[in-house]
């Protein structure tokens, strides 16, 4: 073999080898900036790269509302619906109650929707708790007489392609009114969708449990969030439709006559399950919404119940391996996770208070993310972030809540 083989050979192995490298490299989770607090970026980034963890198809759930999006999508699409007199009150009789709630006679006859749902939502109040499962059922149950394409089309219409993306850069939020009560329309957090995505692509099993109704949290993942990943990791990835749960009715096939559970059509292997699941909107059409609740209902405790029926096949302790949320409605999942990816919402201080009570010995496993869910709406990555961001009395109140994760949690350090 002559001198100048050998070199060729070489370095023939050597770009062999560097491509080897690099393709490793590059397959390894690195999150963008963005608004990260920097010590939370660099511990997860660590745990997620363990050899223990990457390629091995860990489950990790993430909430949808001020977790994956910042706001929540069920509230506006619900005042979309009002807003277009679409719920009709003729409906609702049988699934609501006349009450009275401190002092007040509540009656769907004479309260408007939207006030009837916070009325339902406020019922738990007198219990000395706060769980609004109650209204996420009879908000759901109120889609009754609808298709499920009105619900896709819906959260199309008000969401417009992450409009609300803005909001960050121009200290705004996009919004409208509908009875005196402000909407504001939800974005993605471009960090997780920058997170999710380093997970889909570093062989992580990535679901979504969430309180909204699962035809808004189909349109949003399916097609929202998965042209976002598309753009930023390449075609084809995507969080899988039939790991997405949320709130649901039966519904029922109006060419047959059939009653579905949607949690188990998406999993069919059918010519009709491929359409419903991939969002065929003259499929959607057929499928008419009932007022009987689909269980288990995915808040609260419900989103455990969820996991341990459709997500994990044995122990949820030893198979959660991280789930991410954002108030007491994700308590119950973050519990049995073996890594708790919290978005403090900072506006939110109650929210806060109850986590520090609830797990006030449980914080190792604990990644803290500060968020604001009020103009500037987003991330926030430090305090120096924060104090120029936050004025006054808003400057105050959320700082107090930082120096907590930062001084009893040791969280930022």
């Amino acid at each position: 073999m002559t001198v100048l083989n050998k070199i060729s050979n070489i370095c023939i192995s050597f770009a062999i080898l560097s491509s080897l490298l690099i393709t490793d490299v590059q397959a390894k989770v690195k999150l963008d900036e963005n608004n990260w607090n920097p010590t939370t970026k660099i511990r997860l980034e660590k745990l997620l790269n363990s050899p223990e963890n990457i390629n091995k198809n860990k489950k990790v759930v993430f909430d949808l509302d001020d977790t994956t999006l910042s706001g929540g999508i069920g509230s506006v699409v619900y005042g979309y619906f009002i807003k277009n007199n679409m719920i009709k009150k003729e409906n609702l009789e049988s699934i609501s109650p006349s009450f009275t709630l401190d002092g007040e006679k509540v009656s769907i006859q004479t309260t408007p929707i939207s006030k009837y749902y916070d009325k339902i939502y406020s019922i738990t109040k007198g219990y000395n708790q706060f769980d609004p499962t109650n209204a996420y059922a009879w908000n759901t149950q109120s889609l009754v007489g609808l298709n499920v394409s009105d619900v896709v089309n819906a959260t199309k219409e008000v969401f417009k392609n992450n409009i609300a993306s803005q909001d960050r850069a121009k200290n705004t939020e996009t919004k409208f009114v509908v009875d005196g009560q402000n909407y504001t329309i939800p974005y993605f957090h471009p960090e997780t969708v920058d997170l999710i995505g380093n997970l889909l692509t570093n062989g992580y099993d990535v679901y979504i449990v969430s309180g909204s109704s699962i035809w808004s949290i189909r349109y949003l993942i399916s097609v929202e969030l998965k042209k976002l990943l598309e753009e930023k990791f390449g075609k084809g990835v995507e969080i899988k439709p039939e790991n997405l749960y949320g709130m649901s009715t039966l519904i029922k096939d109006k060419r047959d006559g059939k009653i579905f559970i949607d949690s188990l059509l998406v999993k069919e292997k059918s010519k009709r399950a491929e359409l419903y699941k991939n969002l065929d909107m003259n499929e959607l059409s057929n499928y008419e919404i009932t007022s009987v609740l689909a269980h288990p209902i995915s808040g609260y405790e419900g989103k455990t119940a969820v996991i341990l029926k459709y997500i994990v096949k044995d122990s949820i302790i030893k198979e959660l391996f991280m789930s991410a949320g954002d108030s007491p409605n994700d308590h119950s999942m973050l519990s049995f996770s073996q890594n708790k990816l919290w978005f403090a919402r900072l506006d939110r201080p109650d929210y806060q208070e109850e986590t520090f009570r609830r797990f006030k010995d449980d914080r190792n496993t604990w990644f803290i993310q500060p968020t604001f869910s009020k103009a500037p709406r987003g991330f926030l990555k430090d305090e120096n972030q924060i104090k120029s961001l936050l004025k006054d009395e808003n400057l105050k109140k959320t700082l107090d809540v930082y120096n907590k994760f930062k001084n009893e949690w040791k969280a930022f350090q």
